[in-house]
């Protein structure tokens, strides 16, 4: 019952309970004082009656005057409450005697030390006087006693006053601080809790623990209005999305009933939302041989037998595996459409399903724009048969023409080579400066045209020539080269750094050609350098091929124009600076091409070049 008595009643009771517990308690403390004060209160009332007496009565007491020691006694009478007195000698003898009644009586009592002793409505002194007597007096207590009361009276009606007032004080402080500020947070949590309405308030002055508390029910009440306020903006995006999405989007019961579908869904099948969610599975608007061929293959796929119904669209989604496909869907009108299906389970925060999510796509517009592309790309196909059997007839022309034109030049060139070094050895005493430099000149382009007719030769044999493949020890070969080189170098000083080079798949004499042309190049655009560096090595190990590299420090290219690099007659530089033909790397990338590698270049203007290619691994045919 206590539990359900208002905050306002429990703190009037803990009050009056309180106000009553201090009041008992101070009333017993208060009767415990007076009985422990009772013995210095009749001292203190009897001690100078005591003192007159015993200052009286030394004569009497020397003299054993009993008549004086009457008298003395008698000067009692003027303290009513002073009952009797007795002077007893020291042998024992009553020398006088005081009694306030007209029939008092007299006897000898036990002697007993000085002092004061209480019994239950008289207190008795005892006093030691002059020449060993002793003092005897009783007085009794009732008027102190009454005293006593009359203070406890007065006391407990003015405690009993205070106690009220502070009570009533203090419930009226507590009812403004404590009692109406939870009491409205009660009134405040009820209609949250009634009418969700996540915008109440409570008044929060202070810094104390009530208002500390008001405060923080007020942020946590900001706090959730907040995230209501970011709940429903998700909400309406989300009903927003479901709403404009382009996918048709069907949500279920773990038993299949439709609990939701989106406008885009009643677009693609013709039902309206009414008429599906809650009445019917998506299996109304399935193909059912479909659903069947689908339940035999999921049997096998999963090991356990799904029957051709609801089981055929959850049963990946049930576990966790991801679930599309192509579906047939018949609309309401019986037509068909063919759509993409993807299934997803909904789960509980303790992993339980809660129902599933369908998310459909038409695929007509997509199934005609995959016809149209299957019949472009067999357009293409043709075309690009077509045109690389028109490259390959024109390449073939090209290699027959370069190798029928370079051996149809080289009888002209040789002529003027031998006719021009006859006119030397006749003329030279007779030829002025001039003659001799054009004789120069002209013994210079036959050497130009020489090796352009090599290099013709050289590309026209790569293009025709049989490849026979081997494993080539890749070090060796390089070292060959290098050697067939130097010649063409003396005096220079070259740092070589070749690495540790493995064994290829390749044609030995055409990666030949590959490797002078890369280091012939290297060392022809360093010349200018102080000092040449030539690095050759390979990239880190590839699953599939072996990436060779030739770097030099040399004038270097931009990397604008890397893609002119392996052209036919194709040039970076002016032939008045780096002589050559254009055609060795092309002849670079031919080979490697024919070898079913891959050829690339990195490059800076005046910061060297690194040459690629890759071979891969396997011999191949």
């Amino acid at each position: 019952m206590f539990r359900q008595i208002s905050i306002h009643n429990k703190l009037a009771l803990a009050l009056t309970g309180a106000a009553l517990l201090a009041f008992a308690v101070a009333g017993a403390a208060l009767v415990l004082f007076g009985n422990f004060t009772l013995e210095h209160r009749a001292r203190q009332i009897m001690a100078p009656y005591a003192q007159l007496v015993s200052v009286g009565a030394e004569a009497a007491v020397a003299f054993e005057d009993s008549i004086r020691a009457r008298e003395i006694l008698h000067t009692l009478r003027v303290n009513p409450h002073i009952l009797e007195a007795e002077i007893v000698l020291s042998n024992g003898r009553l020398l006088a005697g005081y009694g306030s009644g007209a029939d008092a009586t007299f006897r000898i009592h036990p002697l007993k030390a000085d002092g004061v002793y209480l019994t239950d409505n008289a207190a008795e002194l005892m006093q030691t006087l002059e020449a060993g007597a002793h003092l005897r007096m009783v007085m009794s207590l009732e008027e102190l006693n009454r005293q006593t009361q009359i203070i406890l009276l007065v006391f407990a009606a003015g405690e009993f006053v205070l106690l009220v007032a502070t009570a009533l004080g203090l419930r009226a402080v507590l009812q403004r601080a404590i009692v109406h500020p939870i009491a409205k947070l009660a009134e405040t949590v009820e209609q949250v809790r009634t009418l969700a309405d996540y915008q109440q308030r409570v008044p929060a002055v202070g810094a104390d623990d009530v208002a500390r508390l008001g405060q923080s029910f007020n942020a946590m009440m900001a706090a959730i209005q907040e995230r209501e306020d970011e709940l429903r903006r998700v909400t309406r995006f989300q009903f927003t999305i479901l709403d404009n999405a382009a996918y048709g989007i069907i949500s279920t019961t773990p038993e299949g009933i439709v609990t939701s579908f989106n406008p885009a869904a009643e677009r693609l099948l013709g039902y309206t939302a009414d008429e599906v969610v809650g009445k019917v599975t998506p299996a109304c608007w399935h193909d059912p041989q479909e659903i069947g061929r689908r339940a035999l293959q999921l049997s096998e796929e999963l090991g356990v037998t799904v029957s051709p119904g609801f089981d055929v669209f959850t049963a990946r989604a049930r576990h966790n595996q991801p679930d599309e496909n192509r579906w047939t869907f018949v609309r309401k009108d019986g037509t068909t459409v063919p759509v993409l299906l993807s299934v997803t389970a909904l789960r509980g925060e303790s992993g339980q399903i809660t129902g599933f999510l369908g998310l459909t796509y038409d695929l007509t517009e997509r199934q005609r724009a995959e016809e149209d592309i299957r019949q472009l790309n067999q357009e293409l196909e043709q075309r690009v048969a077509d045109r690389t059997a028109e490259l390959q007839a024109a390449n073939k022309e090209l290699e027959t023409f370069a190798y029928s034109v370079s051996h149809d030049l080289r009888a002209p060139l040789r002529h003027i080579d031998g006719f021009l070094g006859l006119l030397k050895s006749r003329l030279a005493a007779e030829l002025d400066a001039e003659s001799r430099r054009y004789m120069t000149n002209i013994s210079a382009s036959a050497l130009r045209m020489a090796t352009l007719i090599d290099d013709l030769l050289s590309f026209s044999r790569t293009g025709r020539d049989e490849m026979r493949k081997a494993q080539v020890d890749l070090g060796a070969l390089v070292r060959d080269v290098i050697r067939e080189t130097a010649p063409e170098t003396p005096g220079r000083v070259i740092a070589w750094r070749i690495a540790q080079l493995p064994a290829v798949a390749a044609d030995r004499a055409m990666l030949r050609v590959v490797l002078v042309n890369l280091i012939s190049n290297a060392l022809k655009f360093t010349r200018t350098r102080t000092q040449t560096e030539i690095e050759i090595g390979c990239l880190p190990d590839h699953e599939t091929e072996t990436v060779v590299f030739v770097r030099d420090n040399g004038v270097g290219f931009d990397m604008e124009y890397v893609d002119k690099l392996f052209g036919v007659f194709e040039r970076l530089h002016r032939a008045d600076e780096f002589e050559g033909t254009g055609i060795g790397l092309a002849n670079v990338r031919r080979v490697i091409d024919r070898h079913g590698g891959r050829t690339w270049a990195e490059g800076k203007p005046d910061g060297g070049a690194t040459f690629y290619f890759s071979l891969p691994h396997s011999l191949g045919e």
